[in-house]
């Protein structure tokens, strides 16, 4: 049985309120992190396509003032025996997917959701994603070097110090959940 959910793609609306105010990108980015947490540690799943369109945000039964968010589209999704299993299959959509998943030929982690949780924290604060080019070698080159500027001024530092340990292109370095 699959559970009906009502909401708005995160994508949608971010783009209708251009970017979220600190308070709701803080409720939502904390939900992200609960959730994120629950499908690596308790599951075992690693989402492998987190991006805006892949994230509800429900404003009926409101459990806070922003409301409710459900992360939906697990059809990229890997079931996994640990959470330090490693993949291989390159996979994801290309301005959320993670540097070591354009690399080919190497494994990669559950750290690749924590790169795309940067990645979706940074569109929603500025209203566009860190990485945009119109040809997909030169995103991914940019994808690949990190090669983003976060405003400071216009997020926060703690926002950007954030953001800043989740997009570390060496999956070592980045934070985990």
């Amino acid at each position: 049985m699959t559970e009906y959910c009502r909401g708005v793609e995160l994508f949608a609306h971010v783009l209708d309120k251009v970017q979220l105010k600190d308070g709701e990108a803080r409720w939502i980015t904390a939900q992200l992190c609960q959730t994120v947490h629950y499908l690596h540690n308790e599951a075992h799943i690693c989402h492998r396509d987190l991006k805006p369109e892949n994230i509800l945000v429900n404003r009926s039964g409101r459990v806070h003032a922003f409301g409710s968010i459900k992360v939906i589209d697990f059809g990229l999704s890997k079931l996994l025996g640990s959470p330090t299993e490693l993949m291989k299959t390159r996979i994801g959509t290309p301005y959320y997917v993670a540097p070591e998943i354009l690399r080919g030929g190497t494994e990669y982690s559950v750290a690749c959701d924590m790169w795309s949780l940067g990645v979706i924290v940074f569109f929603m604060l500025h209203g566009n994603p860190p990485f945009h080019e119109e040809s997909e070698p030169r995103l991914f080159r940019q994808i690949q070097q990190a090669d983003y500027s976060i405003c400071k001024e216009e997020v926060g530092e703690e926002a950007a110090d954030f953001i800043s340990r989740l997009l570390k292109v060496d999956p070592r370095e980045r934070m985990t959940i």
